[in-house]
Order: C-alpha cells, then sequence, then structure tokens
C-alpha cells in the first residue's frame, strides 16, 4: 500500500501560488499585468489536478488512467467554474473570453499534472 502521507512538493507549490497571488493582490498584478492570471490558472489547475491524483492513488490505486484522467478534469472544472462564479459574484476583472481562457488554462493544468504523473510513476 502506498503512504498517504501529503506529498511535500503539494504543500510548496499550493504556498507559492498563495505568496504569488497574494503579492498580485498587493501590488495590483491582476490589472496591471494582462498575462499575470494565465500561468496562476495552470498553476491552480495543476495543483487541483495533482492532489486529486494523490487521492485516487491513496484510495483507488488501481484505478485506470481514464478514470484518473476524468476525475482530475472534472475536480479542476468543477473549481474553476466555481471561482469564475466567485469573481463575477465580486464584479473581479474578466469578460467572457477572460473566462474561457481561465478555464482553458485550468484544464491545461490538469492535463499536464496528469501527463506528468503518468510519466514519473511509469518509469518506476
Amino acid at each position: 500500500m502506498k503512504s498517504s502521507t501529503f506529498p511535500r512538493s503539494l504543500v510548496a507549490l499550493v504556498l507559492l501560488i498563495a505568496i504569488a497571488n497574494g503579492l498580485a493582490n498587493f501590488f495590483h498584478w491582476y490589472y496591471t499585468i494582462w498575462w499575470f492570471d494565465i500561468p496562476m490558472h495552470f498553476f491552480g489547475g495543476f495543483w487541483i489536478s495533482a492532489v486529486t491524483l494523490w487521492a485516487l492513488g491513496t484510495r483507488m490505486p488501481q484505478a485506470s488512467f481514464g478514470r484518473r484522467l476524468g476525475t482530475a478534469l472534472a475536480a479542476v472544472l468543477v473549481v474553476g467554474a466555481s471561482w469564475e462564479v466567485f469573481e463575477f459574484g465580486l464584479d473581479a476583472i474578466g469578460d467572457s473570453i477572460d473566462t474561457q481562457q481561465d478555464l482553458m488554462f485550468d484544464m491545461v493544468g490538469a492535463v499536464t499534472a496528469v501527463l506528468t504523473r503518468r510519466n514519473t510513476t511509469s518509469k518506476k
């Protein structure tokens, strides 16, 4: 059975995301650097997907690649769409194109995490 200890790399990544978000809000980077939210959505999607994959690996280690991919993408889509609703409620920056781009980069991050996990675990 695999260890169920939460990976330090995922703790480090979420801390980096939180620090970057805090700095971006303090210095208004989301408003002054047009592309700043792109890597934030990518890494946010990556992190949510990686956490989902970790949870699946500890609870369902025999899950197929398709199940892992589908579950990770669904988790990221739910969190990403919820975030966009939250931003809409705050009347934050963005329009429908921005929302679509944000969700796309959430999903690109998710797929990257799935493929990274697949490639690193298949080599062991």
